[in-house]
């Protein structure tokens, strides 16, 4: 997903149809590229993500006070991602947040190569993994698409579950759906192609998201509206 073309907006010419070129990327991945094995070759890589002894998924995170939250711009994701952890909402879309800012390694030698994912939830026998874009953000759908999707493939499902027994019960990895989810504001770009998406005109990333089991919410002043 950090490839540059991944990242590619724009369209084609009149004369070629003005096709958004994430269209043509993700009519490419479809044609082109075989999930499955995606995934299975995902296992190499899943094994430098190792966890140091005594640590996991869960970072033991308090519940933020407002002093906590970054005053860095950049930082807007995690602040927001704090806020909604903090409200202890349940959301109709995607149930309860429980942790934000979940490493998908806890080694200290290879943590900061890979990221985190910004808030998990639950609703019944279903996990969101839940990949945050900040309002009026301008990434493309597609990449949101396919770095939640990598994100879920990355985890370790079972482990996941023992370290959040808390909050998830004596349950086993089957127990649960993990689904990924882009979780974005209806200023952003993300939101234009959604509603583009909804309305039949981007048919092939609609056919990738169902493809690959992604699920979309969106965020109005932190109010959700109906997911796709």
């Amino acid at each position: 997903y950090n490839h540059s073309y991944i990242k590619a907006k724009g369209e084609t010419s009149k004369a070629e149809g003005k096709i958004p070129y994430t269209e043509i990327i993700a009519r490419l991945l479809l044609e082109d590229v075989n999930f499955e094995l995606f995934s299975r070759s995902l296992f190499s890589l899943k094994k430098k993500m190792s966890f140091q002894e005594g640590k996991g998924y869960n970072a033991d995170h308090v519940i933020p006070t407002p002093e906590a939250f970054p005053k860095n711009p950049r930082r807007e994701e995690e602040w927001i991602a704090k806020k909604l952890m903090r409200e202890g909402r349940t959301f109709r879309q995607f149930g309860k947040v429980f942790d934000y800012q979940v490493p998908l390694t806890r080694d200290s030698s290879n943590e900061s190569k890979f990221g985190k994912i910004d808030l998990v939830s639950r609703k019944g026998n279903e996990i969101y993994l839940l990949e945050l874009k900040r309002p009026g953000s301008t990434e493309t759908l597609l990449r949101c698409i396919l770095e939640s999707y990598t994100y879920s493939q990355l985890i370790y499902t079972q482990k996941f579950v023992v370290d959040y027994a808390q909050e998830l019960g004596n349950a086993n990895a089957k127990d649960f759906t993990f689904i990924p989810c882009p979780l974005f504001f209806n200023d952003s770009q993300q939101h234009l192609e959604w509603q583009e998406m909804r309305k039949g005109n981007r048919p092939a990333l609609y056919e990738l998201s169902k493809n690959l089991n992604v699920r979309f919410f969106v965020l109005q002043n932190e109010i959700e509206e109906p997911g796709l």
